[in-house]
């Protein structure tokens, strides 16, 4: 069974996938999958300076550069995607094969946004109440709360996500109810995988 884990920005989606990952189950991390496609010497990283000025002095890719590119510009996001994702999506591939159980967790932010639920059993939603989540990001980034809100604005909605979810947990409150709720959820999966 394939299980994917997504959520809006700063809504604490690390902290239920460091504890899944820490209850002994194989955790897929796209976001260091797509760092990944970002290294010196990848064809994905020849292809992405060619197109993009977005290297810093060391020759490295400097990922808030190219974050402020894509971020106002729609056609560059395009571009940028057209490149990372496949290569996301064929180490994802390669990684499944490294598990020798039958449950396989992948956490993916733009799950929904890349189609990518077409390709897991469920869909697991990590969400948090908009204040929260904007005052994380705020903290997080060391941005304003204005900008924080904006980024978060430029995403699909947690309403979105937690309706096209099979589960949801929330992680407004205490870590420990955080914790209580992943417990649920993997609960009920255990019982499904059997």
């Amino acid at each position: 069974m394939i299980v994917g884990i997504t959520g809006g920005i700063a809504t604490g989606k690390s902290l239920v996938t460091d504890y899944i990952k820490n209850k002994g189950y194989f955790v897929i991390d796209s976001d260091s999958l797509a760092h990944e496609a970002l290294t010196k010497g990848k064809d994905t990283y020849k292809q992405i300076v060619s197109i993009f000025d977005c290297l810093d002095e060391n020759k490295e890719i400097d990922r808030k550069k190219i974050g402020k590119i894509v971020f106002s510009d729609h056609k560059a996001k395009k571009i940028l995607e057209d490149i990372v994702h496949p290569y996301v999506f064929s180490r994802i591939e390669e990684e499944k094969k490294k598990n020798s159980s039958n449950l396989t967790f992948i956490d993916m932010p733009l799950l929904f946004e890349v189609g990518y639920e077409n390709r897991v059993d469920l869909v697991i939603s990590v969400v948090t109440n908009e204040v929260t989540q904007a005052l994380r990001l705020s903290k997080r980034d060391n941005i304003s709360l204005e900008y924080a809100k904006v980024k978060i604005n430029n995403q699909m909605s947690l309403k979105e996500k937690i309706e096209k979810s099979d589960y949801v947990i929330d992680n407004s409150n205490s870590i420990n109810e955080t914790y209580k709720a992943i417990d649920n959820v993997l609960e009920n999966i255990k019982k499904m995988v059997k």
